[in-house]
């Protein structure tokens, strides 16, 4: 059974929620001049999100399996199996949903719609392979390249947990590093080497649409260290004998002071070390602190509201930019004038998690035992209450 007799980390489920609100600020609000500094500076900088996914996921995937991979109880088949089922019913679901706006931005500039390059977009989209393609990885529903890379470390986890689990404090630590330097690599040489020309710190639309930057920012390989580092970190933290410490809460503090400190400062940081990275180490800290549940911020996160939120995370997460485009398109269609900066905001942010609760109670959970009944046979299952005993996981990802 996986991570069977664990408790459940219920504060990392009320961190997803965080994560991904802070992606869907940076999709819908939009802090324009007018705004405060440290409004434009926090919402500006809210695809950093994706990041922290990437190492919680590392994080929790490692907690949930460890054991039961290594010892035979969940074999790799059931692993992906179990995978498949977690994001697949949602994942699809937003394809589905993503699919009418995009016909409409294609009629709307006027381009005669090619249906063989539809198709072939919609199979890249539904195969998880979309991040491998930087033309293609922003196309269709822009949150879903890191459920594509996220593919991708599922894959990669089955072969590093091994690795990792023989590791003792030392050499976890020098991976750590290594990892972390293998993290920034790729943007810091973009920095140097300017492919795509000059860059603006700021993700603009010309950035947006820069060849060699989206390679940097989608492609698995290159962030697949900061799964990594969560799968690192999650082995650190069985690696020490239970219960918490007042230096455990100091590290909560501390993360959350340095990850406010950095995205307070993030319009003076290069925009490729903000996306990919950067604050790697600083989420991992937050991550392990919040697992034992020592400080006041952990306490907040584990509150009955916030973990039924996060629980709902994957569907808000992943929905959002499509129903961001439904909103705009319903606002034309009646005639309505779009309310204004922050009530637009407002009216979708409260809409998005609505649908999410919603899409989690109808789509997502009958869909995941569903398509685990389907895809793992009962006595391979690898343990019923692989998510529910521990936390759910469905990474996502915007810009």
């Amino acid at each position: 059974m996986a991570a069977e007799g664990r408790p459940h980390l219920r504060a990392l489920t009320g961190l997803r929620f965080v994560a991904a609100f802070q992606v869907l600020a940076y999709h819908g609000l939009g802090a324009g001049p007018g705004s405060a500094w440290w409004m434009r500076a926090l919402v500006g900088s809210g695809y950093v999100g994706v990041g922290l996914f990437f190492v919680l996921s590392g994080f929790v995937l490692t907690y949930t399996y460890h054991d039961s991979l290594r010892d035979g109880t969940a074999t790799r088949g059931a692993f992906v199996a179990a995978r498949v089922a977690r994001i697949y019913p949602v994942y699809l679901l937003s394809l589905l949903v993503a699919l009418p706006p995009l016909f409409w931005l294609v009629a709307s500039k006027g381009v005669r719609m090619q249906y063989g390059w539809l198709a072939g977009l919609t199979g890249m989209y539904a195969g998880l392979l979309q991040a491998w393609d930087p033309r293609r990885a922003c196309v269709m529903n822009c949150p879903a390249w890191s459920l594509s890379d996220e593919a991708f470390f599922y894959l990669a986890f089955l072969f590093v947990l091994p690795v990792v689990a023989r590791w003792g404090l030392r050499r976890l630590m020098t991976a750590a590093v290594v990892a972390y330097a293998l993290a920034l690599l790729a943007p810091l040489l973009y920095l140097v080497l300017r492919p795509d020309g000059a860059v603006p710190a700021t993700p603009d639309a010309r950035v947006s649409q820069a060849y060699w930057l989206a390679v940097v920012k989608y492609n698995p390989l290159i962030r697949l260290p900061e799964f990594v580092m969560g799968v690192i970190a999650g082995r650190l933290f069985l690696l020490e004998d239970g219960g918490t410490r007042r230096w455990h809460a100091w590290l909560e503090a501390g993360a959350v002071g340095v990850l406010a400190a950095v995205l307070l400062a993030s319009p003076a940081i290069p925009y490729p070390l903000m996306h990919n990275g950067l604050l790697a180490p600083a989420f991992a800290a937050l991550v392990s602190a919040l697992a034992r549940g020592a400080g006041p911020v952990s306490r907040v996160l584990a509150t009955r509201a916030l973990v039924r939120l996060g629980a709902a995370s994957f569907a808000l997460y992943i929905l959002h930019v499509p129903l961001l485009a439904w909103m705009s398109r319903g606002y034309r269609t009646f005639g309505v004038a779009q309310p204004a900066q922050p009530w637009h905001f407002l009216i979708f942010a409260a809409g998005s998690i609505a649908i999410s609760l919603v899409v989690f109670d109808t789509v997502e959970e009958p869909g995941r035992r569903l398509l685990r009944r389907l895809l793992v046979r009962r006595r391979a299952e690898s343990g019923r209450a692989e998510e529910r005993s521990v936390i759910g996981i469905g990474a996502g990802g915007s810009e």
